[in-house]
């Protein structure tokens, strides 16, 4: 399985319109997410697609980086796998790796 980050989303698109359009473009991802703030619900304008293999996510990363979708110009790349966490304590900051 392979991830991609997806940059520059309309704030009023969803999840289901994003698979749609992914779909008509030829690429299929398996999953396709929206970030959220937790607070309001409200889109953050970037999210996650997932394939089923890092050949797939490439064809598509290739194809449809920089393609319009409502209007705005789609940031598409690999996801960066997950750094250390920072933790905050007291007037320190400590790293820890995940």
């Amino acid at each position: 399985m392979k991830k991609l980050f997806i940059g520059n989303i309309p704030f009023q698109s969803t999840e289901s319109e994003l698979q749609t359009w992914f779909n008509d473009q030829g690429v299929t991802p398996t999953a396709v997410a929206i970030v959220r703030h937790r607070l309001t619900g409200d889109s953050r304008g970037f999210g996650f697609a997932d394939f089923a293999t890092p050949a797939e996510a490439e064809r598509a990363v290739a194809a449809l980086n920089g393609g319009d979708y409502q209007g705005r110009l789609l940031l598409l790349s690999v996801a960066r796998s997950e750094g250390p966490a920072v933790q905050m304590t007291g007037e320190s900051i400590s790293m820890h790796s995940s």
